[in-house]
């Protein structure tokens, strides 16, 4: 049907998100690791974050997939790469916080307050750029938004 064709290219399209996201954060890290020998914030709080890569993230002793990072970590990532940098323009900040909308939304499990940081993320990414909202709603269609 076409609405199942619509929710297929949804779900395609929220994993591409995430590719994206994902792409953003090795760049991000990369950039940090090398201005300033690890990433400001560390794996955990504690440990140094020595690089990123499209397979990991490097930390001091080990490497850890991207599938296996802690939810903290990657809260961690998006408050430092996307919500706090200051050099991030307005395209690429709507851009990047639908992405974490849409990382918050499929990693929610239904959580409320998963599905609620995507909420917010969605309307950071809406109040930045109106155009994004269509998109928002195409990708995360039960997510209420702002």
């Amino acid at each position: 049907t076409e609405e199942g064709k619509a929710a297929r290219q949804a779900a395609l399209d929220r994993c591409a998100q995430l590719e994206k996201l994902k792409a953003f954060f090795v760049e991000s890290v990369q950039k940090e690791v090398k201005a300033k020998g690890s990433y400001a914030y560390g794996w955990m709080g504690s440990l140094d974050i020595l690089g990123a890569s499209a397979a990991a993230v490097e930390i001091r002793g080990s490497k850890v997939a991207w599938n296996k990072v802690p939810i903290q970590q990657m809260i961690t990532f998006i408050r430092h790469c996307i919500k706090d940098a200051q050099e991030l323009g307005r395209k690429e900040r709507s851009v990047m916080s639908l992405a974490a909308a849409v990382y918050f939304y499929e990693s929610s499990g239904g959580d409320k307050r998963a599905l609620a940081q995507a909420a917010r993320y969605a309307g950071d990414a809406i109040a930045l750029d109106a155009e994004l909202k269509r998109e928002a709603e195409r990708l995360m269609p039960d997510l209420a938004l702002p």
